[in-house]
């Protein structure tokens, strides 16, 4: 897996520290070349510094018999969660994203923040998640988010920060945020795949994980062509030819697995999670001077990780 790396702006205070602690990736096809120019641009103006991820295309797998699938998607299941058969770009896409979170867990820092190359990164966003990140309150961070539907507020930071929980099923992998114990449980979650990568992401009810979002969401998405979407091509397939690609079980069988699926995550997010309590409570409103502030003498590098933080409540 090829890798280049890119410093970018002059970090001081906050920024020198969100360095210090989050790995930044961007995922990017080599045949992409404006949009990692368009994304280095805006991640040199926030001084976030960050590695370019080489992106598996999939339409240059060797299909099915590329070991790369054969290690670690389930294609015949994959057909039975989603009714069609996979794509090369969805197979290349769910690669990509499992293969930046194995190169998260390499590091030795403690948060991995993973971004598409067509995500759109606000010159603030440093100083918007520095609370989130001093307060470890998240294990899976949606930094954007299709289709998010309800929200319960979790955290109110400032005005334009609220840590919220997803009520509901939502997509989108273009931009989040992990921890080390997040990125081990989605790697364990993920192979063999047989989802789509966002998909995956939103079943922190599986995994037993805390997935929040920000309101309002900080990372925006610019309005260039989907490489997913223009390979599917829908609009030039007959819908005879779009047949196909879908098994002979009834389609109608899904509606109970899902239906199932949205019941179990409801009740973890109510009840496990505390959406409920948030819901009736309302959200905690959180001095972020005091969640920043460290002890007298306490140097940054000194702060606990969250792996040591959530080591020191396992064994109490």
């Amino acid at each position: 897996m090829a890798w280049h790396h890119f410093t970018v702006g002059v970090s001081v205070s906050r920024t020198s520290e969100f360095n210090r602690q989050v790995f930044t990736q961007v995922i990017n096809l080599d045949r992409c070349d404006d949009r990692l120019a368009t994304i280095t641009g805006e991640l040199s103006e926030a001084r976030i510094s960050f590695s370019r991820f080489d992106a598996i295309d999939g339409r240059n797998l060797a299909w099915p018999d590329d070991p790369r699938i054969q290690a670690d998607i389930d294609l015949k299941k994959w057909v039975a969660c989603h009714h069609r058969n996979p794509i090369p770009a969805d197979v290349g896409c769910y690669l990509s994203h499992l293969g930046a979170i194995r190169a998260f867990l390499a590091q030795d820092k403690p948060y991995g923040l993973i971004l598409e190359d067509d995500a759109k990164v606000p010159r603030s966003l440093v100083s918007l998640l520095a609370p989130v990140l001093a307060d470890d309150a998240f294990d899976i961070l949606k930094l954007h988010v299709r289709h998010p539907g309800p929200l319960a507020a979790r955290k109110v930071y400032n005005e334009n920060c609220t840590l919220s929980s997803i009520l509901g099923k939502h997509a989108g992998a273009t931009a989040y945020l992990i921890t080390k114990r997040a990125a081990e449980r989605m790697v364990s979650h993920m192979v063999p795949g047989c989802k789509m990568n966002d998909w995956v992401y939103d079943e922190a009810h599986k995994m037993g994980l805390r997935l929040r979002t920000i309101d309002p969401m900080p990372v925006g998405l610019h309005h260039v062509g989907s490489t997913i979407e223009s390979e599917r091509d829908k609009s030039n397939r007959s819908w005879i030819e779009k047949q196909v690609d879908r098994p002979l079980s009834p389609r109608w069988a899904l509606f109970f697995v899902r239906a199932w699926d949205e019941f179990h995550r409801g009740m973890f997010n109510l009840f496990t999670d505390g959406c409920l309590k948030a819901l009736i409570l309302g959200p905690e409103k959180v001095n972020t001077m005091k969640v920043e502030a460290m002890p007298p003498g306490q140097q940054p590098s000194q702060r606990p990780t969250p792996t040591e933080n959530y080591n020191r409540q396992a064994s109490r």
